[in-house]
């Protein structure tokens, strides 16, 4: 059957339309690729122009707008980081990192509802690959809220996962210590000492680092509970 010559133009520019899209996909994903390097090597202005050129091509790539969150922390912009996870998490309601960040940016602004509440987000999904991440963001936002027990269950989640999460034991000790269990808590402190590649189990060079301030494992407002442990 042929086509009546009306139909031709139209159905020419939607082809048109159609190639246009691919080819704008393609060039967002370019930039995106483009950001994603200059992101790894630390230059984060130039990834910043990248993210923000491919989002020009394509404004629902939740990938990208994660990225520039992760961008916007390196300046310190922690507003404007997560106003973009947010809107990659309503692009992808599944997508555990983003979620993970967004629960990042909420305990650096001290918003710690926020922060339990997204990373309990990024874990319902149950094909989260680095589940460890937000158990020890989760752990970090209860210890802020002065819920040691529940700081505690998911420090234990995260270091169940990953074996060798120093940084989860050095605030596993914190938690364990506030809640007056002095035993594990030094336990946990050895455990951290000895994973982390710093220390490799010197627990004298530990302690003096951190009495000096340097190479400090837990937040500066942390440190002297932390040193306490060394005593026990």
């Amino acid at each position: 059957m042929m086509l009546k010559k009306s139909l031709l133009p139209v159905l020419l520019t939607l082809a048109l339309a159609g190639c246009a899209t691919v080819q704008d996909y393609r060039e967002g994903q370019l930039h995106y690729k483009l950001g994603l390097s200059a992101l790894n090597d630390g230059r984060y202005q130039a990834a910043f122009v990248e993210f923000q050129k491919a989002l020009k091509y394509d404004n629902s790539n939740e990938k990208v707008y994660n990225a520039l969150g992760y961008t916007y922390i390196q300046f310190q912009e922690l507003d404007k980081a997560k106003m973009s996870f947010q809107k990659a998490v309503s692009l992808d309601h599944k997508y555990s990192e983003a979620y993970n960040n967004l629960c990042l940016v909420d305990y650096g602004l001290h918003q710690y509802d926020g922060a339990i509440a997204a990373c309990k987000k990024a874990l319902a999904n149950k094909l989260y690959e680095t589940p460890d991440k937000a158990y020890y963001n989760l752990g970090k936002a209860y210890y802020r809220k002065k819920d040691y027990p529940a700081a505690v269950t998911a420090f234990k989640e995260s270091v169940v996962r990953v074996a060798d999460n120093y940084p989860a034991y050095y605030m596993m000790a914190l938690a364990l210590n506030a809640e007056g269990q002095y035993g594990p808590a030094a336990e946990a402190l050895s455990n951290a000492v000895k994973l982390d590649p710093a220390y490799h189990g010197n627990m004298d060079k530990a302690e003096h680092d951190f009495h000096n301030g340097t190479n400090l494992p837990v937040d500066r407002a942390d440190t002297d509970q932390l040193l306490e442990i060394f005593k026990y």
